[in-house]
């Protein structure tokens, strides 16, 4: 596990950013929260973030769009999907591209760990491209 990775969780729910922050940070990851994507936007412009946990459903700009925002112009960030909303479609665009994990989690995930192994394989990913 490489603890040297900065990790943003962007989510609109307290509970959840507080949640996966907590235990992120009990890991030793450098973690940091945003509850928009607008202000996620603004993080990557100021702050070194390797992976970005992204929940679909925002106000304002939804996920899919900020990832679809932003993947070019940070070809080494990774994206995770953590969504609540299993009715939500994520596009084919999106979900082949390598910076996004394969895997879509769902609110609530049964075991949290599984969140952290995400974060170490998509990281491993990223740092080659």
């Amino acid at each position: 596990m490489d603890l040297s990775i900065n990790i943003l969780i962007m989510d609109d729910d307290e509970a959840v950013r507080f949640s996966l922050f907590s235990y992120l940070e009990d890991c030793g990851y450098n973690v940091m929260t945003s509850d928009t994507a607008e202000d996620a936007l603004q993080k990557l412009k100021s702050e070194k973030i390797d992976v970005v946990i992204v929940d679909l459903r925002l106000p304002g700009m939804d996920g899919d769009i900020f990832i679809e925002s932003t993947y070019k112009d940070y070809p080494n960030l990774g994206y995770i999907i953590y969504t609540g909303s299993t009715e939500f479609t994520v596009s084919e665009k999106i979900i082949n591209l390598p910076q996004v994990h394969e895997e879509i989690f769902f609110k609530p995930v049964s075991d949290i760990s599984l969140i952290e192994d995400a974060i170490n394989q998509i990281a491993k990913v990223v740092k080659k491209i």
